[in-house]
């Protein structure tokens, strides 16, 4: 773990990236500059507290080692086919996570280059049994829309999603859970959501919240008039 001159704390790997390709913190909402001579490694001053530390949080943080322990989780009780759609919004957490279930034999699949690749992609994901096929690794803000991925049952979101209003945040976490929450699933979807305690990530998370939590009470008042005109129909 290192500490930037703001206070804020990111895996060493990820620290190391973003001040040596911009100097600045890599937090959106920070951005505060943090020259390479300012930042404190933990294991270099309490060499102790790293040796405590797994050797998968050691290696890819608290954060991805947290996600690699769920997904292995539920490979272990579901089976190791179980399809899972993880969502981030940063590049950088992208390919750390792919090395990351590289490491662990968990190789993913991710949605890039021309449309046939990705069209292969999905096709194999949807379509595959293998543990090489289980994982679908997406972005939160620039997915396709209209995909339909009901064969996975697990969406995972790995961290909160930074943009200009909640509102925002709430509508790219919907269609993301929408990609498998839809009609045609037959199994409860389950939303795996990840906030590192004491940092930013817990002030993102909050407005965020709030207005899911108003679209989703905005949908059902929606629903619940055309589900009654639908029993209604039935039963005449």
């Amino acid at each position: 773990m290192s500490i930037l001159p703001c206070g804020h704390r990111f895996h060493r790997t990820c620290t190391e990236s973003a001040v040596a390709s911009n100097g600045h913190c890599p937090l959106p909402a920070c951005r505060r500059p943090a020259p390479a001579s300012l930042v404190t490694h933990v294991g270099e001053h309490w060499p102790a507290f790293c040796q405590a530390v797994g050797p998968l949080r050691r290696r890819f943080g608290s954060k991805i080692a947290k996600v690699l322990e769920r997904i292995k989780a539920i490979h272990s009780t579901e089976g190791e086919g179980t399809k899972m759609l993880v969502f981030m919004q940063w590049d950088a957490i992208a390919a750390q996570l792919e090395r990351a279930l590289r490491s662990v034999g968990v190789p993913p699949l991710v949605l890039r280059g021309p449309l046939v690749q990705r069209q292969k992609v999905l096709a194999r994901f949807t379509e595959s049994q293998d543990v090489e096929a289980a994982v679908l690794l997406l972005s939160l803000e620039h997915s396709p829309a209209g995909m339909n991925l009901v064969c996975a049952h697990h969406v995972f979101l790995v961290h909160p999603m930074h943009a200009e209003n909640p509102e925002d945040v709430a509508a790219c976490e919907a269609q993301a859970i929408g990609r498998a929450r839809r009609q045609g699933q037959q199994q409860t979807v389950h939303v795996h959501r990840f906030v590192a305690r004491g940092t930013a990530e817990e002030a993102l998370a909050r407005p965020g919240r709030v207005a899911a939590a108003q679209v989703a009470a905005k949908a059902a008042a929606m629903a619940a008039p055309l589900g009654r005109e639908r029993e209604r129909g039935r039963s005449g």
